[in-house]
């Protein structure tokens, strides 16, 4: 995959596929699916990534499901090339802060509990989003914040955002 993008990724692990794709870059069709396991990626810790797509000639479905220690995410997103439209949610629950290296290796002493809520449509010109960013039981450099919560927006060019906390 590194040779194809022309990138080195800092990923190592089990990666096993089957891919079938025909169509043309307008009109893509096939399916196919990749599989991530017992990895490492950016150091950290990867269980599972599986990410499953499907092309008709109109448009490109995709499906990404990861498992990490630190918790798990998923992904939808559709995309039709001709319009340029696309339509994405994310999701992710019980996102432990204090088992991802990332965060760690910073020494900030960050922990908490996260959940992600994002969905949007639209096009790359004029893309669409709503998001959400719960953190519960927040900590971090000697601070705590028993409930953290964002929202972010982006419409019309224009993006919002709001945050509270308790």
């Amino acid at each position: 995959l590194e040779v194809l993008a022309g990138q080195h990724f800092p990923v190592n692990g089990t990666l096993a596929g089957i891919v079938s794709i025909s169509g043309s870059e307008r009109a893509p069709e096939g399916h196919g699916s990749l599989n991530l396991t017992q990895a490492t990626a950016w150091n950290e810790s990867i269980k599972n990534l599986t990410i499953g797509f499907g092309g008709n000639g109109a448009s490109i479905q995709t499906k990404v499901q990861l498992r990490m220690p630190a918790g798990t995410a998923t992904a939808d997103l559709t995309y039709a090339p001709k319009t340029g439209q696309y339509e994405a949610q994310v999701t992710s629950s019980g996102f432990k802060l204090e088992m991802l290296n990332s965060l760690q290796a910073r020494n900030a002493g960050i922990a908490g509990t996260l959940t992600l809520t994002a969905k949007g449509q639209g096009t790359m010109q004029n893309p669409n989003l709503d998001a959400t960013v719960n953190v519960a039981d927040m900590a971090g450099r000697g601070q705590s914040i028993p409930e953290f919560h964002a929202q972010f927006g982006v419409a019309n060019q224009h993006a919002t955002i709001a945050r509270s906390s308790r």
